[in-house]
């Protein structure tokens, strides 16, 4: 029943993001690089390691989703990187040790204290 829902539904626009990619695959002077996230989630960032594969469209050993900040991201992290370009990538990432953004500065600053006094 879900496999009927998701091809009537979601099927159209899968098949327009396809198109999409062919036609970039087809450019000779466009640098590019798709990115397929797992679902989309408005949690706080986390301090996460990022999977990538090339030419799929999930990572089977990764979460069910993704902070949009964690896509952000990466999608920053990759815009100078040239062996990104020309690539349609999922990414995602594992469950492990999950630390708000807030916990990642205070650890720092109290580091920083340390090493100062």
């Amino acid at each position: 029943m879900i496999r009927i829902f998701l091809r009537m539904v979601i099927g159209q626009n899968l098949a327009g993001m396809r198109l999409s990619e062919q036609y970039l695959e087809s450019t000779e002077h466009l640098d590019y690089t798709c990115v397929l996230p797992a679902g989309l989630t408005n949690m706080e960032v986390m301090e996460r390691e990022i999977f990538w594969e090339d030419d799929t469209d999930y990572i089977g050993d990764c979460l069910q989703s993704i902070s949009r900040e964690e896509v952000a991201k990466y999608m920053l992290g990759v815009i100078t990187d040239t062996t990104s370009f020309r690539k349609v990538r999922a990414i995602g990432v594992k469950e492990g040790e999950r630390k708000r953004i807030d916990q990642i500065f205070s650890e720092q600053w109290d580091d920083l204290k340390r090493s100062m006094f």
